[in-house]
């Protein structure tokens, strides 16, 4: 079945949008530091620099959710797909992206970020790019979007097709 081009844009905004609402939302409960708009106003180049990153890598996630969810068959199963999808590639970015930081930061970085270290900034952004690169390879070499896709019509090399 043929996309529609309107139908999967709209799919794509309203993804997006979402996810930097919940991890907005997610910040503002389990973060220690500030709102976005106190960030923005206090002239910290270096979380400027970490919040790109973040949202770089929301556009990753949320664009791989689309490209490999929506179908066209009925908007509401492509809303749970892509709205489970999506969530899950959140929940993966953010987990990667911890790990990240302990393993290769060794945690210093949160307090040279507040300190105003623009290059931890561009290194905590640089490694929530990766992260959500690699987690949107990850949703994309997954089929689940329908019952009409086999998991043998999914290769890493190829997308998934409908059988």
């Amino acid at each position: 079945m043929e996309l529609r081009p309107l139908y999967v844009f709209g799919f794509g905004v309203a993804v997006t949008f979402g996810l930097l609402v919940l991890l907005r939302i997610g910040q503002s409960l389990f973060a220690s530091d500030k709102t976005a708009s106190v960030i923005f106003r206090e002239g910290n180049s270096a979380r400027r620099m970490f919040q790109v990153g973040q949202v770089l890598a929301v556009f990753f996630i949320s664009a791989a959710a689309v490209k490999n969810c929506v179908d066209g068959k009925s908007l509401g199963r492509d809303a749970l797909w892509v709205s489970a999808f999506a969530v899950f590639g959140l929940l993966m970015l953010v987990l990667f992206q911890r790990l990240g930081v302990v393993l290769l930061l060794r945690s210093k970085l949160p307090a040279e970020i507040a300190r105003g270290n623009v290059a931890a900034g561009v290194a905590a952004g640089g490694l929530y790019v990766a992260s959500g690169i690699v987690t949107a390879q990850a949703m994309g070499t997954i089929c689940v979007a329908s019952a009409s896709r086999s998991p043998s019509s999914c290769s890493r090399s190829s997308p998934c097709t409908s059988s």
